[in-house]
């Protein structure tokens, strides 16, 4: 843990931001901290999970809220990092406030775009076995899937399906 945590700090200085004009080395540095805290709380509720969420969605059928708390989640963490990177690349280049923060904007969604596709892939596996199949919901983790799920099957599947998240087994799926 030591390690990664001093990796964040190692990043600034090997871009030589130091080196940076002071106006655009200020904006960069606070945009980064900015995104690694954000990345952190981030992170915090994706281990937390959204399984608290869970009997509400099983009950009424609305998966809104699980959607609400995924796309947060993904923002702090995939999505607020590409879209970061975007901000940066506009402050090098000098680019107008509009252009920065549609860049930063694309950059956010793509990263949010990213968490959705890797979910799906989740479900069925990766090529190449880049991934588990089904880890998720082996371990019992709340996805895009899952909410799409949760909006759409009747009363009973929905509470076996929460039943299948909440055993968190190591069974095939």
């Amino acid at each position: 843990i030591k390690v990664g945590c001093a990796c964040y700090f190692m990043a600034v200085r090997a871009a030589g931001i130091q080196d940076l004009p002071d106006a655009k080395a200020a904006k960069i540095y606070k945009l980064y901290f900015d995104v690694l805290i954000a990345g952190h709380a981030g992170q915090g509720l994706d281990i937390n999970g959204l399984g608290y969420l869970m009997p509400g969605a099983v009950q009424s059928g609305n998966a809104t809220p699980l959607f609400d708390a995924l796309d947060a989640i993904h923002t702090y963490k995939t999505g607020g990092a590409a879209g970061t990177l975007c901000a940066m690349a506009c402050v090098l280049c000098d680019a107008p406030p509009d252009v920065s923060v549609a860049m930063e904007s694309f950059g956010r969604a793509l990263g949010l775009a990213f968490q959705i596709v890797d979910a799906a892939l989740n479900v069925s596996g990766f090529e190449g076995d880049l991934k588990e199949e089904a880890e998720d919901i082996k371990g019992g983790k709340v996805t895009y899937p899952v909410a799409v799920a949760m909006g759409r099957l009747d009363a009973a599947d929905r509470e076996l399906l929460w039943s299948i998240l909440s055993s968190k087994t190591k069974d095939a799926a």
